[in-house]
């Protein structure tokens, strides 16, 4: 994790990550924003949209010592919005399913 003054502010911290993946000598490159006053914060996984690869950052992001696991959700637009789903699926941290799965039953493709 290497902080970046250029994004941070007095209230949030922002920091360039890369990590391992599963695949070995394939990483995971990410930008990470928390708040600088010290506390347990709930974690928020956004995907960026087309040309991005599945992966399931979970477990980094709840290695960090400021990550409330009882909160936790993902979003993402375009091909992200999907592979946030699909991460919501298979992670089992992800929230309420019950809750969630009406909000997944209520999309339509379009023709």
């Amino acid at each position: 994790m290497t902080r970046l003054p250029q994004y941070s502010t007095p209230d949030v911290d922002a920091y360039h990550i890369s990590f391992q993946n599963q695949r070995a000598g394939s990483r995971i490159y990410g930008m990470l924003a928390m708040p600088s006053k010290p506390g347990k914060y709930p974690v928020m996984l956004v995907v960026p949209g087309a040309g991005v690869r599945p992966c399931f950052p979970g477990d980094f992001l709840f290695s960090l010592p400021q990550a409330d696991s009882a909160h936790y959700a993902g979003q993402g637009g375009s091909q992200g919005g999907g592979l946030s789903i699909i991460v919501g699926a298979l992670d089992p941290r992800q929230g309420d399913r019950r809750r969630a799965s009406r909000h997944v039953r209520s999309i339509r493709l379009l023709p």
